[in-house]
C-alpha cells in the first residue's frame, strides 16, 4: 500500500501545506503558473518570473480588469484570467460511494 504525501494531492495539498519563501514557478516554459509567499497562485500569467536575489522578493502584480481573484481555504488565493477562464463547479455535497455506483438508465438502454 502506498501513502501519498499530503501535499501531492491537488485539493488537500492546498490547503494544508506550508506558503512559499519566495515566488515559485511551476510547470514548463509554454504552460505555467506563479505561486507567491503571500499564497496567491496566478495562473493568468503570461511572463516568466525572474527570481534573481539582487531584486530581492517579488510581490504579486496588481489585479487586472481582465483578472479574478478568487479566494480559497487558508487564506490563499487563485488569480485567473476572466478572458480565458471557465469555471466548473461540481458539487459533491450529496455524493456516497453507494449512490456512486447505483446508475439509472433510461428504458431504451437497458
Amino acid at each position: 500500500m502506498s501513502i501519498v504525501p499530503i501535499h501531492d494531492t491537488p485539493i488537500l495539498g492546498m490547503a494544508t501545506r506550508p506558503k512559499v519563501d519566495k515566488a515559485v514557478e511551476y510547470g514548463n516554459a509554454a504552460s505555467f503558473w506563479v505561486e507567491y509567499p503571500s499564497g496567491l497562485v496566478d495562473v493568468s500569467r503570461s511572463r516568466h518570473v525572474d527570481n534573481d536575489a539582487t531584486h530581492g522578493p517579488i510581490a504579486p502584480p496588481a489585479v487586472l480588469p481582465s483578472q479574478l481573484d478568487i479566494p480559497v481555504d487558508r487564506e490563499r488565493m487563485i488569480r485567473i484570467d476572466k478572458t480565458s477562464s471557465a469555471i466548473v463547479i461540481i458539487d459533491m455535497q450529496k455524493y456516497s460511494r453507494q449512490a456512486h455506483f447505483q446508475f439509472s438508465y433510461p428504458n431504451d438502454y437497458r
